[in-house]
């Protein structure tokens, strides 16, 4: 069995990337898509009271969806036709994917640190946050700064399925795991409580997930940019 084997612990979406692009590049990676979105069941009610916005800002691409799933065709025109912010690459493209519209993500760092940067100093107007609660937590307070009126509905948290995480406890059993990544700081919190060997090394994808391992007494490695391509490019 290898000795070099690194496990890649989050969302679904961004652990798949970084195991494929880990595969490309000759890294042995096993994926634990252990956080999972749960979904307000009012989110309908929460787009239909939202009126005409200037902007709007996505944090995922699961919050493009929700949007594109659950609100009228008058909103997803507005939409077409506001100002419209993401948090990276991935979610621009869902953006023009479902509602055909442009939109502007950070340059190089994709972390609620990053779209604060992007957006600091604008004039936004009306603005709508479609996040999970617990990102939107962190911009608020920003985004207020700029918005003339701040709309945050709530659209899903951020959980743990009990299942995977279970498999992943298990893993850490094993000798071959030369390190974990964890994608965000919901994933970061399955460790309280848990220990691992000195020698596997720990590597957080962002700020906010660094925070979290550091609070519960990890030490973690941080790539240069909160990216797929930054975390391979560190753990390579």
């Amino acid at each position: 069995m290898s000795t070099h084997k690194w496990v890649i612990i989050g969302t679904s979406n961004t652990v798949k990337r970084i195991v494929e692009l880990c595969a490309r590049v000759g890294i042995e990676a096993d994926g634990y898509p252990l956080v999972v979105a749960r979904e307000n069941p009012d989110i309908r009610e929460e787009l239909r009271r939202l009126g005409y916005v200037d902007t709007c800002v996505f944090t995922s691409r699961r919050a493009v969806e929700l949007v594109y799933q659950n609100s009228s065709e008058d909103f997803k025109s507005n939409i077409r036709r506001c100002a419209v912010y993401t948090i990276g690459p991935s979610t621009t493209r869902r953006v023009h994917e479902l509602f055909n519209a442009e939109s502007t993500h950070p340059n190089v760092d994709y972390s609620s640190t990053g779209l604060v940067k992007l957006l600091t100093g604008r004039i936004l107007g009306r603005t709508a946050l479609f996040s999970s609660v617990k990102r939107s937590e962190i911009l608020v307070d920003a985004l207020r700064m700029y918005s003339q009126v701040l709309y945050e509905p709530k659209l899903y948290d951020l959980g743990v399925d009990s299942q995977v995480a279970s498999r992943f406890i298990e893993s850490l059993e094993n000798s071959y795991i030369r390190g974990l990544v964890f994608t965000c700081s919901t994933a970061a919190t399955i460790m309280g409580g848990t220990s691992v060997d000195s020698s596997i090394r720990i590597v957080a994808m962002g700020p906010r997930t660094l925070a979290t391992l550091s609070a519960l007494g990890y030490n973690s490695l941080i790539p240069t940019h909160s990216t797929v391509e930054g975390v391979v490019k560190l753990i390579v």
